[in-house]
């Protein structure tokens, strides 16, 4: 015997689970869920199902506003078929299946999805996320494809972990930085739409992007013509200049968090103040910090720094080197563009770079 419930009303109307005899589920906020609910009165673990000799019961997990069954709040009780459960806003249908077995031929099939579902559980997996593909790892944090159980769409999990355990006050300043980035609204940003901790790991999700960063493009290609690097250029610009207007800045931009999105070819900035929040609380690792000093001038604001990085990574792109060389065998008015931003230090507001990239796009077409 299986149940099912599937959301009536509320966020991800039509979204149902199946639930198997031999497991629970835990239905809440919290993405460790087994069912997640986008629902800001349910309680982060607020309920759970399980079966228990042949019935399907319900257990509220001491929840801030109560588990409704048909109404009528409980504690725990039996499940019956058509049941309806009112977490917070979000109501649910529970109903139950017998499966009928008709022909020899769904053994078979059930014996392929018990081998799927053992597959499931022998895969490595981080809270409610399934690990599909390794994507990068380096001392200080490992980047994941990651499948969510509950709704079954591919996520970017990116994992770090600090020698020692961090104060809940700091988790807490964390979650509150990336969490005020959820009201950004631009095709360009990919942004950190949840975080939580596990065993003292932060783990951050995010929209998954197929595609190639900055670096890994230039190791392939060895260069860009002008005329593309600055196509990509103007992309990076007019999103900073989005951020700028919006009182952030994104404060570690490099080759490694722009990505190109494959078929469609769209630019994407990765990390929006990550780096800099964690080099303000001195959470920074010592390799990222490396990483990063060749994006980096004195005396600049953060602003500035958004932009001084731009021109590096131009730079890259054209030369493969992120420093400006004076006899760098470059266009005129694409050295002049580099020499006052790195080497001048004249840094200017990213709608003005945004502009004289265009102009200069006229003449690299």
């Amino acid at each position: 015997m299986n149940g099912k419930i599937t959301i009536l009303q509320g966020n991800n109307q039509g979204l149902s689970m199946t639930l198997r005899s031999n497991r629970k589920t835990v239905i809440g906020r919290s993405h460790k869920c087994s069912f997640c609910l986008k629902d800001s009165k349910s309680s982060s673990n607020h309920c759970e199902i399980s079966e228990q000799e042949g019935q399907f019961w319900i257990a509220d997990l001491a929840s801030k506003n109560g588990t409704y069954i048909n109404g009528k709040k409980i504690d725990k009780v039996v499940l019956n078929d058509k049941d309806e459960i009112q977490i917070g806003t979000t109501l649910l249908l529970f109903e139950i299946s017998i499966p009928k077995v008709v022909h020899e031929s769904f053994s078979e099939i059930t014996q392929v999805f018990e081998e799927q579902e053992r597959q499931e559980e022998r895969s490595e997996s981080l809270g409610n996320y399934r690990i599909l593909q390794h994507i990068y790892k380096n001392e200080y944090t490992s980047i994941y494809k990651a499948e969510n159980r509950s709704h079954k769409n591919i996520v970017r999990l990116q994992m770090f972990s600090w020698s020692s355990a961090l104060e809940e006050s700091r988790k807490e300043q964390l979650e509150y930085k990336l969490r005020a980035f959820q009201s950004l609204k631009n095709p360009c940003i990919v942004p950190v739409y949840d975080i939580f901790w596990e065993k003292e790991k932060c783990i951050l999700i995010g929209d998954y992007v197929e595609g190639k960063n900055l670096y890994e493009i230039i190791q392939e290609k060895k260069a860009l013509s002008p005329g593309k690097a600055i196509k990509i250029l103007l992309n990076i610009a007019a999103t900073l200049d989005y951020l700028h207007s919006k009182g952030y800045s994104h404060g570690g931009l490099c080759i490694h968090n722009v990505l190109i999105e494959s078929g469609t070819k769209c630019v994407k900035l990765l990390d929006i103040s990550l780096y800099q929040f964690l080099q303000e609380n001195g959470l920074v690792f010592s390799q990222w910090q490396t990483e990063m000093l060749p994006y980096q001038a004195s005396n600049l604001t953060t602003i500035q720094q958004d932009i001084f990085a731009s021109g590096c990574i131009l730079c890259y792109l054209i030369t493969g080197n992120l420093s400006l060389s004076t006899d760098s065998d470059l266009p005129e008015d694409i050295k002049q563009i580099l020499e006052d931003i790195l080497l001048q230090k004249n840094i200017p507001s990213a709608r003005s770079f945004y502009k004289t990239l265009l102009q200069t796009l006229e003449k690299h077409k």
